[in-house]
């Protein structure tokens, strides 16, 4: 982390192009906004699904005009080499010229396309086994024409010719192995991709938060429970992530998300430091003075760690599963259908906040024949700050009201469900202080 940034800021001038203000694109001088594909035409030429696909080419249509000043990042850079001089090396500066020099083996051309938008079909012979019918030293691409296990290219250049297992940094370290006794890996999510998309409410509320998995057996050792907030520590540095617990992982594996920065206005979600004390940077857990002399790449996958819930984190404010008891505490009738609820749990533990789009379940009986109903109510106030939250009741709803009486003890659960629209404008706190118990209120 520190050389990257040290190295954008050494830059006596940088232009960065993207969709979005990114944590790297604050250090340059020109940030040039960049379309997106739906606001530009694109020429595709085959699809990676199937033999038939792949002898389909499409011009992409414009789907709608780009928004302000952006452009597509083709045209930045061909305006770019004409004006440095470089037009005839791009086709005079015109994107349409140079894919029609892509399709003229085809024989089609960009206007055909534009004609056709779904598409043209171009025969392409679909030939397995293409190596039997070369001469045996140029059946592959390789020094020797064969598939290579042993490569002679890489033992000529003083690599070893045969791909072997390295040791974890550290590995034989047995001060840093006492330290930092975990392996930390990481893995792409299925939601988002690499660094991207975590502004998208849609995805977003499917993971809202940077996660690190950890083994079980780490988890009971440590006291750490899935969504408490835990802290991966390497010897370059600390990161927080929230904890999932896996049955299955190895009881030396961690494995922590990376791409974790982008904001999501929609959800509440603020922009995530790429440093500072409460950051969750994979990449500034990974130093980068141990480089695979033939990729070039820093140990990513394989890297010593140690893990701890973080001393900021309350335990007492846990999830909970299932439903628990609460006592009514107090009723205040705010408006003709508007009644104020406040609950607080007999067990005098603490309450986890909630989040935006979460709601809160409470199981009431009803005399006579104490039927059991289940009613849910979006909280509206923070759970540690001794307030009030709003309970709206409608028609059906109150029985439920009526069951709802100083004194009386109701269970409820844990708020559940997923962040699913922005914290309202009515999310106000009104801490009493002479009241030390923690409160949730129901609405």
């Amino acid at each position: 982390m520190e050389d990257g940034e040290r190295a954008l800021r050494s830059l006596d001038f940088y232009v960065h192009c993207d969709l979005f203000e990114t944590p790297s694109s604050r250090y340059a001088d020109i940030l040039l906004p960049v379309n997106t594909p739906w606001e530009r035409e694109g020429l595709r030429i085959g699809f990676e699904i199937s033999a038939e696909a792949e002898q389909l080419v499409q011009l992409r249509q414009r789907m709608v005009s780009p928004r302000g000043e952006s452009r597509s990042d083709n045209d930045i850079v061909f305006d770019l080499a004409v004006r440095l001089g470089m037009a005839q090396a791009f086709f005079g500066g015109s994107l349409e010229a140079g894919w029609n020099h892509m399709l003229a083996p085809s024989g089609l051309t960009v206007d055909r396309l534009r004609e056709q938008p779904g598409g043209v079909r171009v025969p392409v012979a679909d030939v397995e086994r293409k190596y039997a019918g070369r001469p045996r030293e140029r059946a592959f691409n390789t020094q020797t024409g064969l598939v290579e296990l042993y490569s002679e290219l890489l033992l000529r250049h003083g690599y070893p010719p045969l791909p072997r297992a390295g040791q974890c940094p550290e590995e034989a370290d047995d001060i840093a192995r006492g330290a930092y006794p975990f392996v930390l890996t990481s893995a792409k999510s299925g939601y988002y991709c690499h660094s991207q998309h975590r502004g998208l409410p849609s995805l977003r509320r499917r993971a809202l938060q940077p996660e690190a998995e950890i083994p079980a057996a780490l988890a009971a050792a440590r006291g750490i429970a899935s969504g408490d907030a835990i802290r991966v520590t390497t010897a370059i540095g600390s990161a927080r992530f929230t904890a999932k617990v896996r049955d299955g992982l190895h009881p030396r594996v961690v494995v922590g998300e990376f791409g974790w920065w982008q904001r999501c206005d929609a959800l509440a979600q603020t922009a995530l430091g790429v440093t500072g004390e409460n950051h969750s940077n994979y990449n500034g857990l990974i130093a980068a003075d141990s480089i695979d002399p033939v990729s070039g790449s820093v140990p990513l996958r394989a890297y010593r760690c140690n893990v701890e819930r973080d001393p900021a984190f309350d335990v007492t404010r846990r999830r909970w599963d299932g439903y628990r008891a609460f006592r009514v505490a107090s009723l205040v009738k705010e408006a003709r259908e508007v009644t104020s609820v406040c609950l607080e749990p007999l067990d005098g533990g603490g309450l986890p906040d909630f989040l935006p789009g979460q709601h809160v379940t409470i199981k009431l009986t009803v005399p006579p024949a104490g039927e059991e109903i289940v009613r849910s109510y979006s909280p509206a106030h923070p759970a540690d700050a001794g307030s009030r939250q709003l309970l709206r009741p409608s028609r059906a709803r109150r029985r439920a009201r009526r069951r709802l009486r100083r004194g009386r003890t109701r269970q409820r659960r844990a708020c559940p469900g997923r962040a699913a629209r922005p914290a309202p404008a009515r999310l106000h706190v009104r801490p009493r202080a002479d009241d030390d118990r923690l409160r949730q209120c129901a609405r």
